[in-house]
């Protein structure tokens, strides 16, 4: 309905100037450009009395009653001016983002830091679709605060526009801003519990291989221990006079497990994603050494929080872009 009385050009000019007037960046400072203020509706029935009182007085001649809808008005006047200059000045910056999973809520971090000299109260910031925070800067030349927001899909997030207003001192006006803070953070997909790991998942033998007792190859000697095959006995070091030995034999044993889309012919790409994630946080707390194959990219096997902020994120981010965050 709005795009059928609002031309659509007169609408994108307006976007543009308000993204212009807002600005964007990770440290952003409210003046009077990014600054709007309009009576609320407690002002709305504030401006209503005085007017009112004003027409009663001139219509019955009564200088009281007229004084006391200028006094109204000139409390309004003054107010405007405490209620612009409560968020005037205030610099507003991003701090850290802290990646979560789909179905949790990211958390942004902000610092406020006040005009030189001024005190700033009663400042409310948040997301239109994200959690709100009440600030208030008596004293302090900064102060941190944390919004929360929901994380309904995976890749980068970026909440948008933060708005930041203020109605102090007496709620009769409004004053806010729409402030493009440049901060976004990593979206992992919801880890899913699956059954077993596949058996091709197993190291593909290039040449980051472990031993285990086996039959393959031999390995050396080791004193003869009651229990031990008859088989294994060296009667050459037996025959030399050094006693019983017995060999000992490896076999080659994959240490580390790779994770890739083989593992799951014929599921979905969100399932498999999910599963993916789970395996990568299971074998990172077992501390088993992982790598992961994606069709964009390949991170070679290794362990640690770094590796695995590395894994999730290219999972993260598979299929949906690579946008910084």
């Amino acid at each position: 309905m709005a795009e059928t009385i609002i031309p659509r050009g007169l609408t994108k000019r307006y976007q543009d100037w308000l993204s212009h007037r807002r600005g964007k960046g990770t440290s952003l400072e409210l003046n009077q450009r990014r600054i709007f203020i309009f009576p609320s509706a407690a002002g709305l029935a504030f401006i209503g009395v005085a007017i009112l009182l004003f027409l009663l007085g001139t219509n019955y001649q009564n200088n009281l009653v007229m004084a006391l809808g200028f006094l109204l008005t000139s409390v309004f006047v003054v107010t405007i001016l405490h209620t612009y200059f409560n968020l005037s000045g205030l610099k507003v910056s991003a701090v850290r983002s802290n990646p979560c999973f789909v179905g949790e809520e990211a958390g942004f971090e902000l610092r406020l830091d006040a005009c030189r000299g001024r005190s700033h109260e009663n400042i409310r910031l948040s997301w239109p679709q994200g959690g709100t925070a009440l600030v208030s800067l008596k004293g302090q030349s900064y102060q941190f605060c944390t919004l929360n927001y929901p994380a309904q899909q995976r890749g980068v997030l970026r909440p948008g526009p933060l708005r930041i207003e203020s109605r102090f001192p007496l709620g009769i006006l409004v004053a806010w801003s729409w402030l493009g803070i440049d901060q976004g953070t990593v979206v992992y997909p919801q880890p899913l519990a699956c059954g077993a790991l596949p058996d091709s998942a197993d190291s593909e033998g290039d040449g980051q291989a472990g031993m285990r007792q086996g039959n393959d190859d031999f390995a050396g000697l080791q004193p003869y221990q009651p229990g031990m095959s008859p088989r294994r006995i060296d009667w050459k070091t037996y025959a030399r006079g050094q006693g019983l030995q017995a060999k000992q034999y490896v076999a080659n044993q994959s240490t580390h497990v790779w994770l890739d889309f083989s593992l799951w012919p014929g599921t979905d790409l969100e399932t498999l994603l999910s599963r993916l994630t789970y395996w990568a946080l299971r074998l990172n707390q077992e501390q088993t050494p992982f790598g992961l194959k994606l069709p964009q990219c390949r991170i070679a096997p290794s362990l640690g929080q770094n590796h695995l902020d590395a894994v999730l994120r290219a999972l993260a981010v598979c299929g949906v872009g690579t946008d910084e965050a």
